[in-house]
């Protein structure tokens, strides 16, 4: 599932940050614009892609670990934290990053979502 999640997270990740073509906070007067299409990675601000895949592992474990999920969370939290902290993402990119993680993760851990298919040998069930 953690694969998958990665996976997919991604990819929705790129195409979004393509196309909305947002500017990061480090580039002088653009103040966090929305471009449109951009290959520049100056304008791949949202979503944060750190952060949704964070969020995304951590929604697949906390399915799994539901005793830790506070601590996944916490720590999901702290790496959009530490985007906007380090200059590179605006809070916005966080929030939305997070959303698309949670909902991929969701999708992932409830077997609705799967690219991939991987298991390991004599696996006991996910549940």
């Amino acid at each position: 599932d953690l694969a998958n999640a990665s996976l997919i997270t991604a990819v929705a990740v790129v195409a979004a940050k393509v196309l909305l073509g947002r500017a990061r906070p480090y580039v002088e007067g653009a103040g966090g614009r929305f471009t449109g299409f951009s290959l520049d990675g100056a304008y791949h601000s949202m979503p944060s892609g750190h952060t949704a895949n964070a969020f995304a592992m951590a929604t697949v474990l906390a399915d799994r670990y539901t005793t830790a999920a506070p601590a996944l969370y916490a720590a999901a939290a702290a790496v959009g934290a530490s985007r906007v902290a380090l200059g590179v993402h605006w809070v916005s990119d966080v929030l939305v990053g997070a959303m698309v993680g949670v909902t991929i993760g969701r999708a992932v851990a409830e077997g609705r979502l799967r690219v991939l298919e991987l298991s390991a040998p004599d696996a006991p069930p996910a549940r």
